[in-house]
């Protein structure tokens, strides 16, 4: 469940990870929104297996209802994908990186559906980040996602935060999480960052 660029010649964090894993001979599967108004389809793209959903704009929304109902309706139309593409295959691994945090449901069902570990990368604190610059303006909804937010941090199995300052303010601010789950992940940059986070993953994941 990463953000993968439409253009090739770009890139990101994510997508240079999902490359590394493929490059040491894993079976990757990425689910990502469609290209434009094209439907849902799975495809090869890099080398990896991307199914492309059609889902509701994301970027460039300035109405923070329509953004947030986006967002809602994600999970939903990535699962609805995801049966009907990826629910015969088995998996070792989830990662999920935040935000959003909407798509904890449709790991929690890939993970029951699969047995799969789930490797949260916590790139934003959610959704008190977005309450902290006014973006969750409503107690309702930051009440909403406040569940949300302890229903991920209990099913990941893993926490990869930027820093130790983030892990120790999760930790501070959700004490029912253990330590143990928690491990730092900075960005990574080059190959010799990619292979220890390769490695830092494999060892979280066995213990």
């Amino acid at each position: 469940m990463l953000e993968m660029p439409v253009d090739e010649k770009s890139s990101n964090l994510y997508l240079d990870l999902a490359i590394e894993f493929f490059k040491n001979n894993h079976q990757v599967y990425v689910i990502a929104p469609a290209i434009k108004n094209r439907r849902t389809e799975l495809c090869k793209e890099r080398g990896l297996n991307v199914l492309r959903v059609k889902v509701n704009k994301q970027s460039g929304i300035k109405s923070v209802l329509r953004k947030g109902m986006a967002q809602f309706l994600l999970p939903y139309q990535y699962k609805s994908a995801f049966n009907k593409y990826l629910k015969h295959l088995q998996f070792d691994l989830i990662l999920m990186p935040t935000p959003p945090i909407t798509l904890i449901n449709l790991a929690i069902f890939v993970k029951k559906q699969t047995k799969a570990k789930l490797y949260l990368i916590l790139r934003d604190i959610y959704p008190q980040g977005a309450a902290d610059i006014g973006l969750v303006k409503y107690k309702f909804i930051y009440s909403y996602l406040k569940k949300i937010e302890k229903r991920t941090y209990t099913n990941a199995d893993i926490i990869g935060c930027m820093s130790q300052g983030n892990i120790d303010y999760i930790l501070e601010h959700n004490p029912y999480i253990p330590k143990s789950k928690m491990t730092l992940l900075p960005n990574w940059q080059n190959i010799w960052s990619f292979l220890e986070v390769l490695s830092d993953m494999h060892k979280k994941l066995k213990t």
